[in-house]
């Protein structure tokens, strides 16, 4: 089924439902505000902004950006791009610059755009885009067919569960995703998984209030998929996984530590780049492990991953393979360096050539 607008309203409303477009299309989309012209600044601003954005949102550690391109009220355009937190760089770079496309295309000449896809979403307006809970725009997805009458009950029970769950951990960490088991024997879905995220630019606080108002009813449309999406937050549940395993969840830094001599000469530059992965086992403290990681290392200008907490990370391996704009790459000379991999102990060329292996830190 082809996606249809959403429907403004002055309160949170659900808006539109759609069935799923495939990931590379857009969901859901609203048309608002004014019109322009071919010959207006205005649109000359909103070429502008679809030059410039879709580069910025990628770039950035967070995914996501706010801009605005115009000097004078009649020509402004202010624009907030968002990519899901496990969505690759480039991904997110395509998925910005196809939503600018189709934005303008499916609600032609309109000066007030939202439109949502599986990894990404857009909004533009002469406006301001600001956070306002008593004026939400939501969109609704129905995804797949309806729940088993046999196991609505138990399959409704585990998507309150998991959409609880993860919009409340979403809340402190941008996004989270999490999983349901099904008790009831007759169904044929297992699991349950769902997906939370909030906008960087919310704080916490405002963070939880679009999530709450947004994740009031989960599950009514008794289909066996959902989405809801504003510009600011959204949530989404499927019987299978949608999102990234294998990386998904948690959050990692990036820290280029400088050592020369050894441990006593320390510089530290602290580069922090929010890559999201999945919860992992329990992992060594980068303090209790930092006097031998520095004793492998001496004389040598290294990087270490880290998780937000301070545990040493044992997923990221090559370093091109995390996030890092190209600006950053060459501020610290990537190329140059050598690298610790799993628990920091593995010490590795610049040219991926093994100068010393050793033992892995214990869990």
């Amino acid at each position: 089924m082809k996606p249809v607008p959403v429907v403004a309203a002055l309160a949170l409303v659900i808006a539109a439902v759609t069935s799923a477009s495939p990931s590379t299309g857009y969901w859901a989309f609203n048309c608002d505000g004014g019109n322009y012209s071919m010959t207006s600044k205005y649109l000359h601003s909103l070429e502008e902004m679809a030059a410039v954005l879709p580069g910025a949102a990628s770039s950035s550690p967070s995914l996501s950006h706010t801009e605005f391109v115009g000097s004078n009220k009649e020509d402004r355009v202010h624009a907030l791009a968002t990519c899901r937190g496990d969505t690759e760089a480039n991904n997110c770079k395509k998925c910005l610059t196809q939503a600018f496309q189709d934005a303008r295309a499916v609600c032609r000449f309109r000066k007030s755009v939202s439109i949502y896809y599986d990894t990404c979403s857009l909004g533009f307006s002469e406006k301001n885009i600001r956070f306002h809970p008593e004026n939400l725009q939501a969109a609704y997805g129905a995804d797949g067919p309806q729940v088993p009458v046999q196991c609505k009950k138990e399959f409704n029970k585990a998507v309150s569960a998991v959409i609880s769950d993860v919009a409340r951990k979403a809340v402190g960490a941008r996004y989270a995703s999490g999983k349901e088991n099904l008790d009831e024997h007759g169904c044929r879905y297992k699991l349950v998984y769902g997906f939370a995220e909030c906008s960087p630019q919310l704080p916490p606080a405002e963070c939880q209030l679009c999530l709450e108002d947004l994740t009031a009813q989960p599950g009514f449309s008794g289909n066996v998929g959902e989405r809801k999406a504003t510009l600011y937050c959204n949530y989404r549940f499927e019987p299978t996984q949608f999102f990234k395993s294998s990386k998904g969840g948690h959050r990692t830094l990036w820290i280029v530590v400088g050592i020369v001599g050894g441990a006593a000469t320390i510089a530290l530059i602290v580069l922090i780049f929010l890559l999201w992965w999945r919860m992992p086992a329990k992992r060594p403290s980068a303090i209790d492990f930092f006097d031998a990681i520095t004793v492998t290392a001496e004389g040598k200008m290294i990087a270490l991953f880290l998780d937000y907490d301070g545990t040493l990370s044992p997923i990221v391996k090559i370093p091109e393979k995390a996030f890092m704009s190209e600006e950053v790459k060459d501020f610290i000379q990537l190329e140059n360096l050598h690298y610790a991999g799993s628990h920091g102990m593995d010490i590795k060329l610049s040219v991926w050539k093994t100068l010393c292996n050793r033992s892995r830190a214990p869990q």
